[in-house]
């Protein structure tokens, strides 16, 4: 799928890594309270009851931002900018 993308003009590909600092699990919010209720316990809980929440750093947006701009700059003289 990616390598798909990447043939494609004006698309670009970052790949990185997840730390501890930007990524965790957490519970579903309709599943916490029915665990405050005690509808359910945690053993209870399945895999899909879970979810990941990430957190992209100020700095991998400011290079997605520069490689926009730069791109804009690129092919807004271009002949086939309109295209």
């Amino acid at each position: 799928m990616f390598h798909e993308a990447l043939r494609e003009k004006k698309v670009a590909l970052r790949l990185g890594t997840m730390d501890d600092t930007n990524c965790s699990w957490s519970i579903k919010p309709q599943k916490v309270k029915e665990l405050y209720s005690h509808k359910i316990e945690i053993d209870d809980l399945k895999e899909d009851d879970y979810y990941l929440i990430t957190h992209q750093k100020g700095v991998d947006m400011r290079i997605g931002i520069d490689k926009r701009k730069n791109t804009f700059r690129q092919t807004k003289g271009s002949p086939n900018f309109y295209r």
